[in-house]
């Protein structure tokens, strides 16, 4: 599943499923993951920066990003599940 960045708007698993197959192709493979992951390291990374500026709990988004560090010990870059952005 990707990230929708700069939208609020809730897609259902089906939407996002037929979204992530037209965007990645049938045969998406780890390098393309790897690519879009980099995109969410960057954005979780500046947020973590700002709550610690601001003296904010980091506690989820250290979880968020240690998610997606994993995401390469799936079984398949085919059925990546991506994990939840907690804003």
């Amino acid at each position: 599943m990707l990230v929708y960045f700069n939208t609020d708007a809730e897609l259902s698993e089906e939407k996002r499923s037929a979204v992530d197959k037209l965007v990645l192709g049938c045969s998406a493979n780890w390098d393309s993951v790897r690519k879009l992951r980099s995109g969410m390291f960057f954005e979780v990374d500046w947020r973590i920066q700002r709550a610690q500026d601001n003296g904010e709990d980091v506690a989820l988004l250290i979880e968020y990003r240690r998610a997606l560090r994993d995401i390469t010990k799936q079984e398949s870059p085919d059925t990546v599940v991506w994990p939840t952005k907690p804003w």
